[in-house]
Order: C-alpha cells, then sequence, then structure tokens
C-alpha cells in the first residue's frame, strides 16, 4: 500500500510593516517543524513492533511544500510504501 504523507503549518505573517529581517513570516520555523514531525513519524512507525507485521518497503525523501501564492501553508510531504504480511492461510 502506498501512502502519501504531508505534514503541513500555517505560517504567521505580521500585519505592521517589518523592519527586522529576523522576524518576518516563520516560514524556515515551519519547515524547521514540519521535517521534524514528519521524521520523527516514519521512525516511530519503523521502530515499532507490530502482530501484523506492518513494515516500510521504501520511501521517498521528503520534499519541502511551499504555498507561498495560494495560501500560508508550509510544510513536507513523502511517500511511504507499507509491506503487509498476508497471514491468513487459503489452502490447509
Amino acid at each position: 500500500m502506498s501512502f502519501e504523507i504531508a505534514v503541513v503549518n500555517q505560517r504567521q505573517t505580521p500585519n505592521h510593516t517589518q523592519t527586522d529581517k529576523i522576524f518576518g513570516n516563520n516560514l524556515i520555523d515551519n519547515l524547521n517543524l514540519t521535517s521534524a514531525i514528519l521524521t520523527q513519524e516514519i521512525t516511530k512507525i519503523e521502530m515499532q513492533y507490530n502482530d501484523f507485521d506492518i513494515t516500510i518497503a521504501s520511501s521517498t525523501p521528503a520534499q519541502p511544500i511551499i504555498y507561498a501564492d495560494k495560501n500560508v501553508l508550509d510544510g513536507f510531504e513523502c511517500t511511504l510504501v507499507l509491506s503487509i504480511q498476508n497471514i491468513i492461510e487459503t489452502c490447509q
């Protein structure tokens, strides 16, 4: 099974004129936060024990999502392919 997972966060944009380049919008903060969340969840899936033998068969590298023209969501997305062992015996 293939899943596309996206983790996004809403960018905060100030209502007043910003003269300081450091305290503009929080694009870099959003990318750092969502990258950490996505990495943590993939690691959790890889490391957990489950009774159904669900494992990650493959995954794509995380790609940044920046919707600057459409909305103020930023984050990362990746595709996971999960492998599930068939434990049902059809012939006896």
